[in-house]
């Protein structure tokens, strides 16, 4: 599953599920998704379904990985987004991306691995806790429609 080829169609199928993933004020402006892809820092992790034939199976979830973040673990991986197609969740899916992320960055001998989700995402909070996630700090008005939390996974 780990995938470190960054391709033009990989980027635009990563958009496409970030432009359903998260709504309104949440989701990042394309150009952005664009400019972190670009950045040959950034590692790009995916999961796609079953293989039919000779056709690329669809994109069930993705993460962007980077390492510029300005909270204390600036030498960690930071998930600068994970994501989860909708009728693929509860599958293991994003626990399995926030595995390989964990697996990586433990070869690497990183210490842990960083992600920020908002305060109100339940959903989120409870697979990043079951992944070993734990939360560092509440960062007031982190985003714009709320509190933002710093999660840290010791790897």
């Amino acid at each position: 599953m780990r995938q470190f080829v960054k391709t033009p169609e990989c980027r635009d199928e990563i958009i496409k599920l970030q432009r359903t993933a998260f709504s309104g004020l949440e989701r990042a402006p394309d150009g952005i998704i664009h400019d972190i892809y670009g950045q040959p820092e950034t590692q790009v992790y995916v999961a796609r379904g079953q293989t039919v034939g000779m056709e690329i199976p669809p994109l069930m979830g993705y993460a962007l990985v980077t390492k510029k973040l300005n909270v204390g673990f600036d030498d960690e991986p930071y998930i600068w987004s994970i994501a989860v197609r909708e009728e693929s969740r509860k599958q293991g899916v994003g626990g399995y991306l926030l595995d390989e992320i964990a697996c990586t960055a433990r070869e690497e001998a990183y210490a842990g691995t960083i992600l920020i989700c908002k305060a109100d995402n339940d959903a989120a909070i409870s697979v990043y806790k079951k992944h070993g996630y734990e939360v560092v700090r509440t960062l007031k008005r982190y985003y714009l429609t709320g509190d933002g939390l710093l999660m840290r996974r010791k790897v």
